[in-house]
């Protein structure tokens, strides 16, 4: 999504795609590329020897039943940090996959090879679950020696000066901050693109993407490759035209060649942080990021309860409509439901006692979505314990 800097009253946001910039198209295409791969993908499948389909089937049913299994134990895999239960977590997922994995290539090495080399069997089972398990853990030990070396007193100490959310916890909390701003820059490229982005640069852009996902004690950014930091706002075809009426600081595509990257306007990034005015274009483009988690940018975030998503869809739909008695976010906020949460995010983390005073309503949800209270100092809530389904 973009998030324009100049000129965003008067027109939504999807009148740039359906418009002179073609953006529609491209997502056209990019949906009948996709339509393509997929048949592509089961054309191969049908081509393979049997021994290769069994195998590629079963490991599909493998990962689809450890899925289900961590879900109903309330165990995310990845996450960020590599906490001793999500080390655990992760060698039972290592080991399960290993095993899977393994029965499937003893089983077709059993068949076919003769019967006086039936012991390679053995030895192939016992190579691939060794393999799957160094595979599964090799990210887990990275982020181990990511975290113990740690940020250095300068950057912990422009974090406190820079980042007011980070400024607000206590020193447990701050640490967990500064860990997960360790695995970010180790894990996603933060470059410049016409530009030589700082060592504190990269500390803000960090700082924007663990801000939105702060409540969430086991989330990850999946796909997100890298974070590109431009010179200057850009219009649609990502020049410096300052004549385009509609510039943008920051984007975080939903599909197409800019999927898994986020770009940003370097001196907007800088700006959103100087100053607590609710206009933050880092926290703008990761909480799209933290929309997108459930597939599509539509303002209906991941994980809203029924409790939590009738109220919400309720309220954004009558601010849309101009039913508010007051607007406290900015005119961009009433763009579309992405947008509004999107911009509602900004201001419910740099200004969020304004927004309590308010917008009560909208506070409280976004209070219920992201599981903080940045108006207080205890900022974290506790996560709903899902419902384990017994049949």
């Amino acid at each position: 999504m973009l998030k324009l800097k100049r000129a965003e009253l008067n027109q939504p946001i999807w009148h740039i795609g359906a418009g002179q910039h073609g953006d529609a198209q491209i997502r056209r295409r990019n949906s009948i590329v996709l339509i393509g791969t997929g048949r592509a993908a089961v054309h191969h499948l049908l081509t393979m020897p049997l021994p290769a389909q069994l195998a590629r089937c079963g490991y599909a049913l493998c990962y689809q039943m450890r899925a289900r299994w961590y879900v109903s134990h309330q165990v995310h895999y990845p996450s960020m940090l590599p906490t001793p239960e999500r080390i655990r977590a992760a060698r039972l997922g290592a080991a399960l996959q290993g095993l899977a994995a393994a029965g499937i290539v003893a089983a077709i090495a059993w068949v076919s090879l003769p019967d006086h080399l039936g012991w390679l069997s053995v030895v192939l089972a016992a190579g691939v679950v060794a393999l799957v398990w160094w595979w599964c853990l090799r990210p887990w030990r990275r982020r181990q020696i990511v975290v113990a070396a740690g940020l250095s007193e300068g950057d912990s100490d422009y974090l406190r000066r820079k980042v007011s959310m980070y400024r607000r916890q206590d020193s447990q909390q701050q640490a967990r901050f500064r860990d997960l701003v360790c695995v970010f820059l180790a894990e996603v490229r933060i470059v410049g693109v016409g530009c030589k982005p700082t060592r504190h640069d990269q500390l803000l852009a960090a700082a924007s993407a663990i801000v939105p996902i702060f409540g969430f004690p086991a989330w990850e950014y999946d796909g997100l490759q890298q974070v590109l930091l431009r010179p200057m706002a850009f219009d649609a075809r990502f020049g410096d035209n300052d004549q385009d009426p509609l510039l943008a600081s920051g984007l975080a595509a939903e599909s197409g060649m800019f999927n898994g990257t986020v770009i940003l306007s370097l001196p907007d990034l800088r700006d959103g942080f100087a100053h607590l005015d609710g206009d933050n274009v880092g926290i703008h483009e990761f909480a799209h990021l933290v929309d997108k988690a459930t597939g599509l940018i539509d303002g209906l975030p991941p994980g809203m309860s029924r409790a939590i998503a009738a109220p919400w869809v309720s309220l954004v739909r009558s601010s849309l409509k101009g039913r508010s008695r007051r607007r406290v976010l900015r005119r961009y906020g009433y763009t579309n439901p992405a947008e509004f949460f999107a911009v509602g995010s900004e201001l419910f983390f740099e200004d969020p006692s304004r927004m309590r005073r308010e917008a009560p309503e909208l506070h409280e949800l976004m209070t219920k979505i992201y599981h903080q209270r940045p108006a207080s100092r205890t900022r974290l809530l506790p996560l709903p314990k899902p419902k384990v389904d017994e049949s």
